[in-house]
């Protein structure tokens, strides 16, 4: 779980720059979601689009 962890991370800061701690907060829930459709949103939607996102799924 913690290389899975350490991966979001990464795909994150890829795309974003830098993860921040409302970043941070969305990891978990964001590896609840199959690995597939996890990364089409991490590279897909904006910050914004994926913050609402996984917040609402919750």
């Amino acid at each position: 779980m913690l290389g899975q962890r350490r991966m979001v991370e990464g795909m994150l800061q890829a795309k974003f720059g830098e993860v921040d701690a409302e970043l941070s907060a969305i990891i978990e829930p964001l590896l609840l979601i199959p690995p597939l459709e996890m990364g089409l949103l991490i590279y897909q939607l904006s910050r914004e689009e994926l913050l609402a996102r996984v917040r609402n799924s919750n």
